[in-house]
């Protein structure tokens, strides 16, 4: 058993060591790009806490509007809920009354960490004061969807 346990933390060290010489750039004021980030393990953490989530009340579901159409993917929101129909955000699903779970604790942390390397990455460029450009924020709201095979979603922009 330690010997495994062993394994998998030098395997967690070496996606670490990469995920930290992966690309990171400043493409625009505000907008950051940290390409490979979460390493591959962290991401089959996520995955399964999104799983674990689903077999609760306001889990995956499919949304449709209001003349019969399906969106190709499942969904679930997290913090709040977003009706692809009103495009209006509440505590409640509106088809079936389902509260959105909470926001996982290690979600909110992986964004705080996210804004505090974004900043040190823009502070790199000689922008005196990152906060200004990069405020901190907290999420109310985490929409995860899952796609099958022939699931799809087109570019879009939410706004808040």
């Amino acid at each position: 058993m330690g010997a495994s346990l062993n394994a998998k933390n030098n395997e967690e060290q070496i996606e670490l060591e990469q995920s930290t010489e992966s690309t990171r750039q400043v493409l625009r004021p505000g907008m950051v790009l940290l390409r490979n980030y979460i390493t591959h393990i962290k991401q089959v953490q996520i995955v399964k806490r999104c799983r674990d989530l689903d077999l609760g009340p306001g889990g995956f579901y499919q949304p449709s509007y209001k003349d019969g159409a399906k969106l190709r993917l499942q969904m679930m929101c997290l913090g709040l809920d977003w009706d692809p129909e009103t495009r209006k955000y509440g505590k409640q699903r509106a088809f079936d009354g389902s509260e959105a779970p909470a926001i996982p604790h290690e979600f909110s942390s992986l964004v705080r960490r996210a804004i505090q390397d974004s900043r040190a990455l823009v502070g790199k460029t000689g922008v005196l004061n990152a906060e200004d450009i990069l405020p901190n924020m907290s999420p109310d709201i985490c929409i995860v969807n899952f796609y099958m095979t022939n699931g799809r979603l087109g570019l879009h922009q939410v706004s808040h």
